[in-house]
């Protein structure tokens, strides 16, 4: 499907507004609503910061996370399962943020990856192992010329949920908590894509091939659908998520394994979601759920109209 050219009065506003003046893309026709080519995805950047904590090699030291409240986007946390204390060389924390963020971490950076599965709110370095061995944290943290990187993933909603830093120290407890890692994101351009106000409808984005950085998509899996809705107007959206991320959007979430559609009151949520009323500013997130980055690989505004 081909985009209309924007309203020559709009371009100079396209770098201060997500859309605000650009036409919308997308007729469901009364079929679905069909994403393709970069689908009028909104390019996202940002930082992202980890506060760096202390820990005895000689202790077992407890990592816990129960005044854990949000995520990185600054949702209300899905409960983690997996902790992983991951070992990487030659990379500084805000290199190592810069590589989480763009999911471009590579296996050369990666010294040892030491992993927790658990329901608890805690995990303690004896409980950490490397793809079932019994291999002890301790003959490697305080060793290893590394940056040790503590990430919280999987649960309700699988994906990165939160991260600090740790370094050899005193202290036999780290807790990570909502101040642990601050996002700050940089959101531009996209083009609102139109959809029905008030009626279920289907978004179909087999024919997506480009992501919200503008790389391909082939050989990645889009297996997260993430519905929000912040009560800003379009205009108001660059600066809001660049000052409070997606904290006090509603939000409903869809795990999609197979298949690239989905029908959006297929979504659960706090509330039921029939359709979409025409008001505030909604936003539609695929995510590859196996990448470390938080961010969606796709963003799109969504029009009710």
């Amino acid at each position: 499907m081909s985009r209309p050219s924007p309203d020559p009065r709009c371009v100079a506003l396209l770098v201060l507004a997500l859309g605000a003046c650009e036409p919308s893309v997308g007729d469901s026709g009364g079929g679905p609503v069909l994403l393709s080519g970069d689908g009028g995805t909104v390019s996202l950047g940002g930082a992202l910061t980890g506060q760096v904590y202390t820990a005895d090699p000689a202790l077992d030291v407890e990592i816990a996370w129960s005044d854990l409240s949000v995520d990185l986007l600054g949702l209300p946390v899905a409960v983690p399962e997996q902790l992983e204390l991951w070992a990487l060389t030659g990379l500084d924390p805000d290199q190592i943020g810069a590589g989480v963020l763009s999911d471009a971490l590579a296996p050369t950076d990666v010294l040892t990856v030491y992993s927790c599965d658990t329901s608890d709110a805690g995990c303690s370095f004896s409980e950490l192992e490397v793809f079932g061995h019994d291999y002890r944290v301790q003959d490697d943290f305080g060793v290893l010329d590394a940056t040790w990187l503590a990430t919280l993933s999987g649960g309700e909603r699988r994906g990165l949920q939160a991260l600090a830093f740790l370094e050899p120290g005193e202290g036999a407890r780290v807790d990570i908590d909502d101040d642990s890692a601050s996002l700050s994101l940089e959101a531009s351009g996209g083009q609102a894509l139109a959809v029905p106000a008030g009626v279920p409808f289907t978004i179909d984005w087999s024919e997506l091939d480009t992501d919200a950085s503008g790389g391909s998509l082939a050989g990645y899996r889009l297996d997260l659908l993430g519905l929000f809705h912040l009560p800003v107007e379009p205009d108001a959206l660059a600066a809001t998520l660049a000052s409070d991320g997606l904290s006090g959007a509603r939000a409903w979430w869809l795990e999609v394994p197979d298949g690239d559609s989905a029908a959006i009151d297929a979504l659960q949520g706090d509330e039921p979601l029939a359709g979409l009323e025409p008001d505030g500013t909604w936003l539609l997130g695929l995510f590859q759920s196996t990448g470390i980055s938080p961010l969606p690989r796709v963003l799109v505004q969504l029009d009710p109209s």
